[in-house]
């Protein structure tokens, strides 16, 4: 819909404040922002889990794709204030 839409921003919201390369380890660490190629590359070295974050990063690649003016923004539900202000969550761009 928000392709379709040609809408500005996509925000879509999960249980974490924001995507985590090595997520659950001890070398887990924030991504605050990529590109659709850093996202593609990190799906590449399976830093996504299937069926949790991997469908979400997927989804912000395709709304990018037809829409490279837009910017997409995961985060949770109790940090979306923040994260529309830059101070939490996860931005990917074209």
């Amino acid at each position: 819909l928000a392709q379709e839409l040609e809408t500005e921003e996509l925000i879509i919201l999960t249980n974490v404040d924001c995507v985590y390369q090595n997520f659950n380890t001890p070398e887990q660490t924030p991504i605050t922002s990529m590109t659709v190629a850093e996202a593609k590359e990190l799906i590449a070295r399976r830093q996504f889990e299937a069926g949790t974050m991997l469908p979400k990063i997927e989804a912000a690649i395709s709304y990018l794709e037809a829409v490279p003016s837009g910017k997409v923004l995961i985060t949770s539900m109790s940090c979306v204030k923040d994260a529309i202000k830059s101070k939490k969550g996860t931005i990917i761009t074209a």
